[in-house]
């Protein structure tokens, strides 16, 4: 498990839950069902760190939500005179640590234990109140010594953060919430009481939870006040199987496995196809001679081998991309790129290109325009496959899937400037609920990627591609036409041309169905 950096005399809190929690834990239920909290390890650790400013950076499914709410339940049932907040950036977050600590208080408070405190709830503006007494609320003559306090807010709205003077504070994706929120609205209702702060959240790049990460791990004399605490998934919650997360590593993009699963601060600046420059290349033929319409072509039909078409249809200012891939070799052999607005002549378009390449299925985006597509297909004899790729979990299963398959280099691509520039500006976002978004940067184009993705969505993840040189495509192509040439005197009925004995057209075909091999050793 990756230790906490540093453990230090540090500002203490008001109240120090590691001396009596170990038995209140025992008093609260956890999560999933279970009868009482047990801590997972690292949570043990935060949990008793005595600093001022607790900041825990780690991976997802750790447990991060039950930390924050034992620690509320704990402050609601032991003092009697706190007020604390639960800040997330969205109202739906919030609510998830409010209802867990409510449930974990109601839980508490029909032990004997805690016969002498009376809760109200108002879970509509989530709220909860603790009365304290010096003996059972119920008993006569009970005497009230003061009222905890809790409430969950969201930090969409600055204005949400006003009116309160806290003892303590969680912020739950504190890397999501805007710095302004913390340095202008919150930390100065802290000022006046020395209230601890517990930050907790994956990491979101280089900002200000970097920062604030970082002040925990410095020895700095203006920095004692502060802890960091930083593990990846598979350390902080020791309950899930390690082969989970070897799936995970496998079904995601290398950038975002470290940062939500590693709990890695990684640049969010960089796209989320990282190995785009290392993956094999496909020389290719342009004819841009229609201003209307781009054709890059890297290898004809081989009947021997299967083909996708993925298909990204235009709409008004966006451009209609086609893009074939070789599934059999994992190449990008042909793409198609025009500004046609109207249906029919997209359509026409693509019932040529899919006929050019033996009737290849169609994969196709058909968000937005129901099932016109499918149908007109049906019609022109296309077969075709819709996903309703925007904004959807098939978006970013298919995303994933080709940045996994650049990465290791399982796909050949174009050699294309544009093609590059899309996929580098096809860059990672967060929405405010501080879920990873992948679109491209600013007002650029991702109809290429989004054709490309769909075309190699039919591709499996097995062994490295092979790319072809300019010199290796003009040697295949020079061999395509022999093979042509030799299909034909075969087609005639000789058996023996220069030598070289023809078998039929089952030669031809296996012949062309390894001309990459073939042009490797004729080169070498």
């Amino acid at each position: 498990m990756s230790e906490p950096a540093g453990h230090r005399q540090a500002v203490l809190r008001s109240t120090r839950p590691s001396r009596i929690n170990s038995k209140f834990f025992r008093l609260i239920p956890g999560g999933k069902g279970m009868s009482e909290y047990q801590p997972f390890p690292m949570q043990r650790v935060i949990h008793a760190s005595k600093a001022l400013y607790r900041v825990a950076c780690l991976g997802r499914q750790v447990g991060k939500s039950e930390l924050a709410s034992a620690e509320a339940a704990f402050e609601l049932c032991t003092n009697a005179n706190s007020e604390g907040w639960v800040v997330a950036p969205v109202h739906k977050q919030t609510k998830v640590i409010y209802l867990r600590t409510v449930e974990k208080v109601i839980a508490a408070l029909e032990k004997p234990e805690f016969a002498h405190l009376k809760a109200n709830v108002r879970r509509s503006d989530l709220e909860i109140e603790v009365e304290h007494y010096d003996r059972d609320w119920r008993a006569s003559g009970a005497k009230k010594l003061g009222t905890a306090k809790f409430a969950g807010r969201s930090a969409a709205k600055l204005d949400n953060l006003v009116g309160a003077t806290l003892t303590y504070l969680i912020i739950d994706e504190a890397a999501v919430v805007q710095q302004e929120a913390w340095e202008v609205a919150l930390e100065p209702m802290l000022s006046t009481t020395q209230g601890w702060v517990l930050f907790i959240s994956t990491p979101r790049g280089f900002n200000w939870f970097y920062e604030i990460y970082e002040r925990g791990r410095s020895t700095a004399p203006e920095d004692v006040a502060w802890e960091s605490f930083n593990a990846p998934s598979w350390d902080a919650n020791p309950v899930v199987p390690r082969t989970y997360y070897q799936k995970k590593k496998l079904e995601k993009p290398d950038l975002e496995f470290r940062q939500e699963y590693g709990a890695e601060f990684v640049s969010n600046s960089g796209s989320v196809f990282q190995g785009i420059d290392g993956c094999p290349k496909m020389a290719v033929d342009a004819d841009l001679s229609d201003y209307q319409r781009e054709r890059l072509i890297s290898l004809s039909y081989n009947p021997k081998h299967a083909y996708v078409v993925g298909a990204d249809f235009g709409r008004l200012q966006d451009y209609t991309v086609y893009t074939v891939m070789d599934t059999t070799s994992r190449q990008m052999v042909a793409s198609y790129r025009f500004d046609y607005v109207d249906w029919d002549r997209q359509l026409a378009e693509l019932k040529r290109v899919s006929d050019e390449y033996g009737g290849a299925l169609v994969v196709g985006d058909n968000n937005g325009v129901g099932d016109y597509i499918q149908l007109e297909c049906a019609k022109l004899g296309i077969p075709f496959e819709g996903l309703k790729f925007t904004g959807t979990e098939v978006k970013t299963q298919t995303i994933n899937h080709l940045a996994i398959g650049l990465e290791q280099g399982y796909l050949a691509i174009q050699d294309d400037p544009s093609l590059y520039k899309e996929l580098r500006l096809y860059k990672y976002t967060r929405t405010e609920s501080g879920q990873l978004k992948m679109a491209a940067e600013g007002r650029n184009h991702d109809d290429r990627v989004v054709s490309l993705a769909l075309a190699y969505s039919k591709c499996e993840h097995v062994g490295q591609a092979e790319g072809l040189t300019p010199e290796e495509t003009s040697m295949m192509k020079r061999l395509e036409s022999d093979l042509d040439n030799l299909r034909e005197i075969a087609s005639r009925g000789d058996s023996n041309v220069l030598g070289i004995e023809v078998l039929g057209d089952y030669g031809a075909m296996d012949a062309l169905s390894d001309l990459s091999a073939l042009n490797r050793s004729l080169m070498n």
